[in-house]
């Protein structure tokens, strides 16, 4: 849904571990993987700082409000 590089296309079980450099470059790949992840009714776990995980939802209710509104 979000992207189409094989870095994005994962199975159902797999596990993701990114080396990033800033904030900016984890939510990237966070947001659209845990997005996903919801969309199909899976079971997402994530293990971060109080601040990403803020942004995490944050990112994640914008995107739910982006997907209600079309």
């Amino acid at each position: 849904m979000f992207r189409q590089a094989p870095l994005f296309q994962f199975k159902h079980g797999d596990h993701t571990c990114v080396f990033y450099r800033s904030q900016d470059a984890l939510m990237e790949v966070l947001t659209p993987y845990v997005a996903e992840g919801l969309l199909k009714n899976e079971r997402c776990f994530c293990a971060q700082k109080p601040e990403v995980l803020k942004r995490l939802i944050y990112d994640l209710r914008f995107l739910e409000w982006t997907l209600t509104e079309k």
